[in-house]
């Protein structure tokens, strides 16, 4: 395809290689929102001034050429001499470039070593609104008063546009976790490219993944800063999770447990038993909370907590601890992270807590009984617990038997996979469902009322399921 309007073209020379490459300048593209926006001009403003930008719309190196940093080198070096040739060709004297790197073939590197700035991407419309690849926006000013010269309108005076506070994220990496806060831009920055390399190479080591001496050096410094700190990665992580939700009008939250197994790894300092005393192996335990759309699309993580145990502690010491010194507590801080974003997206989606028969402790349900406006719950009940519940007159008995006289409501047959003692199997998955009012343990009594201390509490609807075949 042929340059359009007014155009330069220049031709790169080595005296050691030869000819080495090429660059060619031409008119700007009429109208792209993100440089538009960057640039802060009125429309009427863009229509007089907008052959004050031109466009590096051609730039080649030789594949053959490998000299570090040559692209960023020729780029200044063009800059120099750029506007002066211009101005002798066409009588006046541009005030800013522009450039446009096909999004996923390139990466913008050397224009960003070249100090050149990235403003946003194209919408992918293509110049005749068919549809083109996307593309990310370079611009480098010119002068120092570049905005004077692109937004002075026919009166004479400079009118600027606000702009938009937000720019579009160059990909998928920026957009989450750009807004990391790690207390220096240039950590922030160095996270992202060792995301996009761990990221394109998921089974690598660290060596294997930066690809070269020096950033693999770069990861190595990165992870013994202690300025980098997990949580703040995360939050950033959070953030954009808490965006997703909002899009959906129900979001499963999905919580479990899982270990990182360091025995290999003798010498790491940090780590805690993992298994039971005679496994002897050491790592660390890991509680994620991941928010999942009806259909089961994950839309990303709202908490994590990570820690090493002290040691395995005794079946009878248990009930001498308060909740928040034991590892149940994970179950309650994970509610409680969950219900600050319902509480943020109050208007907008339903958030339902997910967990396995290990959350059916009663710390979960005074955590939901005392937050009125959090999420909602849907826990496995563990039958072994033997659950009490009250009915009208006041009388207990136990959960499991009141349950099974109420009626089937829906069954399910469902693939119950091979294990060591038993095959697979066809199981059908019955589902009743009742309010019930759920006795608390006697050595967990709470103050759940102002008056004192209550003995249960009513929950508007709980629905159990029974698993029979």
């Amino acid at each position: 395809m042929g340059l359009c309007g007014a155009q330069l073209r220049y031709l790169v020379r080595s005296e050691y290689y030869g000819w080495i490459g090429g660059l060619s300048y031409s008119a700007c593209a009429r109208r792209v929102e993100s440089r538009d926006e960057w640039i802060g001009w009125t429309e009427e403003a863009r229509k007089r001034n907008h052959t004050f930008v031109i466009n590096n719309s051609r730039y080649l190196i030789a594949p053959t050429v490998r000299v570090k940093c040559l692209a960023s080198h020729v780029l200044a070096k063009c800059q120099t001499r750029l506007v002066d040739d211009w101005e002798r060709v066409y009588k006046y004297r541009p005030v800013l470039l522009e450039t446009y790197v096909e999004r996923g073939r390139f990466s913008g590197s050397c224009y960003l070593a070249a100090n050149w700035k990235y403003v946003g991407g194209t919408e992918g419309r293509g110049r005749k609104g068919t549809g083109a690849t996307v593309k990310d926006v370079y611009v480098m000013p010119l002068q120092k008063k570049w905005q004077a010269v692109l937004c002075c309108c026919a009166d004479g005076k400079v009118h600027v546009r606000q702009r938009v506070a937000q720019k579009e994220p160059r990909d998928w990496i920026e957009a989450e976790l750009g807004g990391t806060k790690l207390g220096d831009a240039r950590l922030t920055s160095r996270l992202l490219e060792m995301t996009g390399m761990f990221y394109d190479k998921p089974l690598a080591n660290i060596p294997q993944a930066c690809g070269s001496v020096s950033a693999t050096k770069a990861a190595y410094r990165f992870l013994d800063n202690e300025n980098v700190d997990w949580k703040a990665i995360l939050q950033a992580h959070y953030e954009a999770t808490e965006e997703r939700v909002k899009e959906n009008s129900l979001v499963l939250v999905a919580q479990d447990t899982t270990t990182l197994n360091y025995s290999t790894h003798p010498n790491t300092q940090g780590l805690g038993p993992i298994g039971t005393k005679s496994e002897k192996v050491r790592g660390l335990m890991v509680h994620d909370t991941m928010a999942f759309t009806e259909s089961g699309t994950p839309l990303g993580l709202l908490n994590v907590q990570c820690w090493a145990r002290d040691g395995i502690g005794s079946k009878h010491e248990r009930h001498k601890k308060p909740i928040e010194e034991k590892e149940s507590w994970k179950w309650v801080e994970s509610y409680h992270a969950v219900s600050q974003v319902q509480k943020r997206c109050r208007n907008k989606s339903l958030l339902v807590v997910v967990a396995d028969r290990e959350a059916d402790i009663h710390e979960v349900f005074a955590e939901q009984y005392n937050t009125p406006d959090g999420a909602q719950l849907l826990i496995r009940a563990e039958r072994s617990r033997n659950r009490k519940v009250v009915d009208d007159k006041e009388s207990c008995e136990f959960l499991w038997t009141k349950l099974e006289q109420q009626p089937v409501i829906g069954t399910r047959e469902i693939l119950i996979p091979p294990s060591e003692k038993r095959s697979a199997r066809q199981a059908i998955l019955m589902v009743r469902t009742m309010p019930v009012t759920l006795c608390p343990p006697m050595l967990k009594r709470i103050c759940l009322r102002s008056g004192g201390c209550g003995r249960c509490w009513r929950r508007k609807s709980i629905r159990l399921s029974e698993l029979m075949g």
